[in-house]
């Protein structure tokens, strides 16, 4: 089985300069654990509820806490491969990159479903 036919498509983004108590926000209303984070349609990082509720007194701004440069899959790897990466990282979820644009993401749930 693919990626592509697991993966979330309606993905919820940010951009770096949102503040961190609207994206805090957003992850709780949505009940999501991870916003992956673009600028100009390119992937610039990944915020998790894990960088939020460790972010330091001075983080004003998702770039603050953000991981720049995350681990991502293509809709064409295995779903098999996915859960690999997320099991051997402790991860939760994985944007997806299609030509270096965000087309998705894919997370432990998808993976069990």
């Amino acid at each position: 089985m693919l990626v592509r036919e697991r993966m979330s498509r309606n993905v919820v983004i940010t951009t770096p300069e949102r503040p961190l108590p609207e994206v805090r926000s957003v992850m709780q209303r949505r009940r999501i654990r991870q916003v992956p984070v673009v600028i100009d349609g390119v992937l610039a990082g990944i915020v998790t509820d894990r960088d939020l509720r460790g972010a330091p007194a001075k983080a004003r701004a998702v770039a603050d806490v953000m991981t720049r440069k995350p681990v991502v899959v293509a809709p064409g790897d295995s779903v098999d491969e996915a859960a690999r990466i997320m099991r051997r990282r402790k991860f939760n979820a994985l944007p997806v990159l299609d030509e270096g644009r965000l087309v998705g993401i894919i997370t432990a749930s998808d993976v069990l479903e």
